[in-house]
């Protein structure tokens, strides 16, 4: 069993609220910034399946994964991790007789 007193949670701060625009501007002209370049914007517009959005579907799918580009890792080394502030280490407790029955 776990034992709950190891377990401090924190509440996780949120992002305010994305607004989203009744009318995206157009996906190429969003600028690049540290995550999200043209190449890696136009790379994952291309895995949507002809037809399946419409023009402005697609401006507002770019604009949103502009706008939360640090949600997305495209190098192993722009990953993220869980913070132990707010998820902090599962400790289960151990019956030491009963581990060493299963050696």
């Amino acid at each position: 069993m776990p034992d709950p007193r190891a377990q401090q949670f924190l509440d996780i701060p949120e992002l305010p609220p994305l607004i989203l625009p009744t009318h995206p501007p157009h996906h190429s002209s969003l600028p690049p910034n540290e995550r999200i370049t043209q190449e890696r914007l136009q790379g994952l517009l291309k895995t949507i399946e002809p037809g399946l959005l419409t023009p402005e579907e697609i401006d507002l799918l770019a604009f949103v994964v502009h706008a939360r580009s640090h949600a997305f890792a495209w190098e192993y080394e722009e990953k993220g991790f869980f913070d132990p502030r707010y998820f902090p280490d599962y400790k289960i407790l151990l019956n030491s007789e009963l581990y060493l029955r299963f050696l």
